[in-house]
């Protein structure tokens, strides 16, 4: 996923990305686990880390150590936009 948004940028000069939260769940390198000390809420499932900040540093460095190219990436939480209306 990290070469595909770098070669969008490099394309096109930008690049939007939108991940669900419980996206760690089977949809990422199963090596890279984001969430370190597992939580569980009242109906026992798992409450992950936050995906979203860990993708904006992850492809930032991936960018820069394996292409020399400094990303500028903004990081959106939408539940506070979702929570302003």
């Amino acid at each position: 996923m990290y070469e595909a948004v770098v070669a969008r940028v490099k394309k096109q000069g930008h690049c939007v990305v939108v991940v669900a939260e419980g996206a760690e769940e089977g949809l990422i390198n199963p090596n890279e686990h984001i969430t370190k000390v597992e939580k569980r809420d009242d109906s026992n499932n798992l409450i992950y880390d936050d995906i979203g900040k860990f993708l904006k540093e992850a492809i930032v460095q991936h960018a820069k150590e394996n292409h020399n190219m400094t990303i500028t990436l903004k990081y959106i939480d939408p539940t506070y936009a979702i929570r302003s209306v």
